[in-house]
C-alpha cells in the first residue's frame, strides 16, 4: 500500500474520497471501470478541484454509460447544472424537500458563565494581581458579550483557554 492509496477489498462497496483523489482515480482506466456511481456532495461549494472535476465528468460521462453521477446541495441552481450536463433528458433533477432547523450559536465564555467553571486554584494563585487585572482587561475588550468577573476570571486564567 501506497501513502493516500487503498487498495481496496474485493467486498468494497463504497469509497469516500477527496475531489484530489477522485480526480487522480479518473485518471486510470482500471480505477474507472470499477465505478458505477459518484456522489459529490455540497456541490455549490466551489473551489477549482470542484469545478475542474465537474469539466472533466461532463467529458467523460457520454464514453462511460455505466457511470452515475449524483450532484447534491441543499442551495444550488439545480436548473443550471442539468443544462451544463446535457439537460432533462440526460441529467434529470430530483429534488427532495426539506425543512431547516434552528441553529443557536454558543461560545465557550457562554459555556463557562452557565458552568460557573473555574480553573485550578494554583495557576491563579500563581498570577500576580497585577497580570490577572491586565488579561481580564484585554479579554474583555476581545470578547463580545457581557460576561461576570468570574467567567472573564476563568477565561484568563485556564491553562487551555487563550483569549
Amino acid at each position: 500500500m501506497r501513502r493516500f492509496r487503498c487498495p481496496g477489498h474485493a467486498h468494497t462497496r463504497l469509497t469516500f474520497v477527496t475531489t484530489g483523489v477522485l480526480l487522480r482515480q479518473l485518471t486510470s482506466r482500471t480505477a474507472l471501470a470499477k465505478l458505477s456511481h459518484i456522489v459529490i456532495d455540497e456541490v455549490h461549494e466551489r473551489s477549482v478541484e470542484i469545478d475542474f472535476l465537474l469539466l472533466i465528468l461532463k467529458q467523460l460521462l457520454p464514453g462511460h454509460p455505466w457511470l452515475k453521477l449524483v450532484l447534491m446541495s441543499a442551495t444550488l441552481d439545480a436548473e443550471v447544472f442539468s443544462r451544463y450536463f446535457g439537460g432533462p433528458q440526460r441529467c434529470p433533477v430530483l429534488t427532495v424537500e426539506g425543512r431547516t432547523f434552528p441553529v443557536a450559536q454558543y461560545y465557550l465564555e457562554d459555556i463557562l458563565q452557565e458552568l460557573d467553571y473555574a480553573p485550578d486554584h494554583n495557576l491563579r494563585v500563581a498570577l500576580r494581581a497585577e497580570e490577572l487585572d491586565e488579561r481580564m482587561h484585554d479579554a474583555r475588550g476581545r470578547l463580545q458579550g457581557h460576561y461576570d468577573q468570574a467567567t472573564l476570571r476563568s477565561l484568563v486564567t485556564s491553562n487551555d483557554i487563550q483569549c
